[in-house]
């Protein structure tokens, strides 16, 4: 067995740095003859060519509306890519309506013949979106990327050393730039109700990551296959928002291990939004869910966030920001009536 493992592990490595068929060809030869040759090493020998040309890594890209964002993210893999175009693949599940769907369909047909896309027959959410890719990749290794996510460096070797040198590593990513440069977050449950954005800030400059307090930007990460389908996949009771802390919760309790490296990274364009009631009620609402799921203090963590919105709100006062004061006491207001919380 240490044997096998040892061999797949030289033939990923020789495999990464040279990604032509005929070489692989004359380097397994090698490798067959200096060994000394044997039915057993034959059969290792033939799982190591079949690993060769395997799909090693899955691109999933969950879009809705996003025709203006995919090509240059896509662009950013291909260009960035270490390791042989044949050992990746780019799968793209499109939420949007069939009218901007089949924009989409050309831009893709007509620059990318070989990604597959696939059209959402209903927009389930963000967790729906990716567990259709993911059912659907044929990958070791899973990358689930954000359209507005550009790659600035190559990540796919040092990626795939993270993995095989690491059995208990199930999810990982890299330092974000862009977005305020926030990698990673505080669970709901750690949150605290006046200093959380500050803490977060100087988390993230000083990589003081905690796989149990903190979770991943959910925009980039690398997840193993294996890892998601043993926990079932994105939970699809989440529309959107709270979906990693969820899974990070989920693999912890499996003991699987959870990592950030601050040594590369990608770039979020990630550019502010406007005030929109529906993505603050499913955020409210994800929140809700993730609450009772794990069986947390629903009333301690309503409160810690009423006090972090009512403390936004007198600094809005002061300053004298109408709009602000508006929107946050409208916030308030939709959090105390989705948590049906009784003062």
């Amino acid at each position: 067995m240490a044997f096998s493992k040892l061999l797949y592990l030289v033939i990923r490595v020789i495999t990464f740095r040279y990604g032509e068929l005929n070489l692989s060809k004359k380097l397994l030869i090698r490798i067959f003859t200096a060994l000394g040759g044997g039915m057993l090493t034959l059969k290792l020998l033939a799982k190591a060519f079949y690993i060769i040309h395997m799909i090693v890594f899955s691109f999933i890209i969950v879009t809705y509306n996003s025709v203006q964002l995919i090509e240059d993210c896509i662009s950013s893999i291909i260009n960035f890519a270490d390791i042989p175009q044949n050992q990746f693949e780019i799968i793209v599940v499109d939420n949007s309506n069939d009218e901007n769907h089949q924009v989409l369909k050309k831009l893709l047909k007509e620059k990318y013949s070989t990604i597959l896309l696939i059209h959402n027959s209903k927009n389930g959410g963000y967790g729906q979106g990716n567990n259709i890719g993911v059912t659907n990749s044929r990958g070791d290794y899973i990358c689930i990327m954000n359209p507005d996510v550009r790659l600035s460096q190559p990540l796919l070797q040092d990626a795939s050393r993270k993995f095989l040198q690491d059995e208990n590593l199930a999810m990982f990513s890299y330092r974000q730039s862009g977005g305020a440069n926030i990698s990673f977050f505080t669970k709901p449950e750690y949150k605290h109700p006046f200093l959380d954005k500050i803490f977060t800030k100087i988390k993230n400059k000083y990589g003081w990551f905690s796989p149990v307090k903190d979770y991943l930007s959910g925009a980039f990460f690398f997840i193993r296959k294996s890892d998601l389908e043993a926990i079932n996949f994105f939970d699809e009771n989440i529309f959107l928002y709270f979906e990693e802390p969820d899974i990070s919760n989920r693999l912890l309790k499996k003991g699987r291990k959870i990592i950030w490296d601050s040594s590369k990274k990608y770039i979020h364009l990630n550019g502010s939004r406007e005030y929109n009631e529906f993505a603050f009620n499913v955020e409210m609402k994800s929140l809700l869910y993730y609450i009772i799921k794990f069986n947390l203090n629903r009333n301690q963590i309503l409160k810690n966030y009423l006090r972090e919105y009512r403390f936004n709100l007198l600094l809005f006062t002061i300053l004298g920001n109408a709009r602000s004061i508006t929107k946050t006491q409208r916030e308030i207001g939709l959090m105390k009536t989705i948590f049906n919380e009784i003062e």
